[in-house]
């Protein structure tokens, strides 16, 4: 007996539990659900909104425009130039280029125009025009041929120009050795030279170089060229890079020391633009191609 109720108290549960599976299964006769309840009938429909996009404007700022700066120009202008130095300096004891160069602008790979000559060479620099142009292609040895006239008469030099765009106030010089360029390039009365030129040696020429500038007047414009015949002629005479040819080149860098020291010495230095320049270089005795 007991036996059939359990079988019957089982039967009972087992029912239960597929009725109750069946439900959840289907959803539909239950009276749970997993559906979430609809909202529709709670929905409060908002009002449409319609924003304009912020529009924020700037102040305008009106700025003055910088005034331009001043250009600075410089009072004085010395120029020394060492004939046939060339890039040799790198080979020989020329501290005072080394001391020089290091604080300054510098190149030593700019090329000389052709055909390689002190004259044309020079000429072009004072001129700013190529030799061929000029029609100027060899050195004036003693005499002053005309084809280098015609060329200054039609190409006026840095010394006319200078003396042109101040005629009042500046005080121009050459000092140089090389009569026949000294009459080319300043033959005029205005220029400055230390009595004749004649073939001065180094020594001479920086001698005549200081006195000019322990004779300038710091407040008037100046303008300044000194030419060092050496290591050029040596050049010629013993090549281009000899032992003879590097004590020239020191000589010159020695008279150069000089210079650059009166300047500072004179208080000048930092209204001056100072140029050290040369027109070439050589090899063996001659100026090469």
């Amino acid at each position: 007996m007991k036996k059939i109720l359990s079988l019957l108290l089982l039967a009972t549960m087992l029912l239960g539990l597929v009725a109750c599976g069946g439900s959840g299964a289907l959803g539909e006769s239950s009276e749970y659900t997993t559906e979430e309840p609809s909202t529709e009938a709670n929905e409060t429909t908002q009002p449409d909104v319609t924003t304009e996009p912020e529009t924020t404007t700037e102040p305008e700022v009106t700025t003055e425009p910088e005034p331009e700066k001043e250009k600075f120009i410089y009072k004085h202008v010395i120029i020394v130039a060492i004939d046939g130095m060339g890039a040799y300096h790198k080979n020989a004891d020329t501290p005072n280029m080394d001391a020089i160069f290091a604080d300054y602008a510098f190149t030593d790979v700019a090329q000389t125009y052709s055909p390689v000559s002190s004259g044309p060479c020079w000429l072009s620099m004072f001129t700013g025009v190529d030799p061929h142009v000029m029609r100027v292609t060899k050195n004036p040895e003693y005499t002053l041929p005309k084809w280098y006239i015609n060329a200054v008469e039609e190409y006026p030099t840095l010394f006319e120009l200078i003396h042109t765009q101040y005629p009042e106030t500046s005080t121009v010089a050459s000092i140089s050795r090389w009569t026949a360029f000294q009459e080319l390039v300043c033959p005029q009365d205005y220029v400055y030279t230390a009595g004749a030129p004649v073939h001065w040696t180094t020594e001479e020429e920086k001698d005549n170089a200081l006195a000019y500038i322990e004779m300038m007047d710091p407040e008037e414009r100046n303008f300044a060229y000194f030419y060092f015949a050496e290591p050029d002629s040596t050049g010629h005479k013993k090549e281009w890079g000899s032992t003879e040819f590097n004590a020239a080149l020191t000589e010159a860098d020695a008279a150069l020391g000089e210079i650059f020291a009166a300047v500072e010495a004179k208080g000048i230095l930092d209204d001056t633009l100072f140029i050290m320049a040369t027109d070439h270089g050589g090899e063996g005795t001659q100026h090469g191609l």
